[in-house]
C-alpha cells in the first residue's frame, strides 16, 4: 500500500482536461479510450489524497488504461516516496524522476515545484502539460 504522505501548500491548477499536451488528449480521444472517475478506493487515491488530481481514460472491452495523477508535497515527502519507489523496483531516471520498466504496467513519477506527477504508461511523462 502506499505511503500517505503530508499536503504541501502548492496549488496546482491542472485538470483531467489540460494535465497532458492538447495533441496527447486529442489522441487518446481518437483511439477509443474514455474518461472515468478514478476509484476513490484504489492506491492512487490513498497516496494522492484528497488535495490531488487523479485521471484515468480506459478503451471499453480491453484493458487499455492511460493514467494521470498530481498532488502537493513537499521535497522531503517526495524523496519519501522515491525511497519507496526505488525499493520496489522503479528506476531513478534523475534526481527528481523514477520510472518502472514494466513490459504489462510501466509508470513514472515526476518532482517539480511542490508537486508529484504520476503518468502511465511512463512515455506520457514528456507530455504532462506542467512539466513543459
Amino acid at each position: 500500500m502506499p505511503p500517505t504522505l503530508a499536503p504541501s501548500t502548492t496549488p496546482d491548477p491542472t485538470t483531467c482536461e489540460n494535465a497532458f499536451a492538447d495533441d496527447l488528449i486529442t489522441k487518446i480521444r481518437a483511439d477509443g479510450l474514455t474518461f472515468r472517475e478514478d476509484d476513490s478506493a484504489s492506491d492512487a487515491a490513498t497516496m494522492v489524497g484528497a488535495d490531488g488530481l487523479r485521471c484515468r481514460w480506459t478503451k471499453p472491452q480491453t484493458d487499455i488504461t492511460v493514467a494521470y495523477a498530481s498532488w502537493p508535497r513537499d521535497a522531503a515527502a517526495w524523496e519519501t516516496l522515491k525511497t519507496e519507489l526505488l525499493a520496489d523496483g522503479y528506476d531513478e531516471t534523475g534526481p527528481f524522476a523514477v520510472t518502472r520498466p514494466v513490459s504489462e504496467f510501466d509508470s513514472a513519477y515526476r518532482y517539480r515545484d511542490g508537486v508529484i506527477y504520476y503518468v502511465s504508461p511512463s512515455r506520457f511523462l514528456e507530455s504532462v502539460a506542467a512539466l513543459q
